[in-house]
C-alpha cells in the first residue's frame, strides 16, 4: 500500500524505470509486443515545438518538451531507485510495462 501511510503528504517523487531507454527503443518494445512494425520518425526539437505550439501554445509546448525532449535536461535522464524505495518492489522495465499495456496500443 505504497503512498497510503503517513509521511507522503505534499511530497513529490521522481519516478523512473530500472534503466534509461531512448524513444527509438521504446517504439521497438511496443512494436515487439504488438507483433507489427511501428513507424518512428525523428524530428528536431524546433520542429516538434512548432507543431505542438500550433495547438497548445508556446508555453505548454516548451513545458512538454522540457519533460519529454530527450537530452535537454540531464536531471530528467537520471535513473532513480524511487520506485523500489517507496513501494518496496523493483521498478518494471519498459518492455514489461509495454507487454502489460499492449491493449492500449491496439
Amino acid at each position: 500500500m505504497a503512498l497510503t501511510e503517513p509521511g507522503h503528504q505534499s511530497r513529490t517523487y521522481a519516478l523512473t524505470g530500472p534503466e534509461r531507454i531512448p524513444p527509438r527503443q521504446q517504439v521497438e518494445a511496443i512494436a515487439a509486443v504488438l507483433g507489427q512494425e511501428v513507424p518512428f520518425v525523428e524530428i528536431s526539437r524546433d520542429e516538434a515545438r512548432r507543431q505542438m505550439a500550433s495547438f497548445m501554445g508556446d508555453q505548454s509546448a516548451d513545458a512538454v518538451l522540457d519533460l519529454m525532449g530527450g537530452d535537454v535536461n540531464d536531471e530528467l535522464l537520471q535513473v532513480r531507485d524511487t520506485v523500489s524505495r517507496v513501494t518496496g518492489s523493483p521498478a518494471r522495465s519498459f518492455q514489461q510495462w509495454a507487454s502489460e499495456n499492449a491493449t492500449a496500443f491496439r
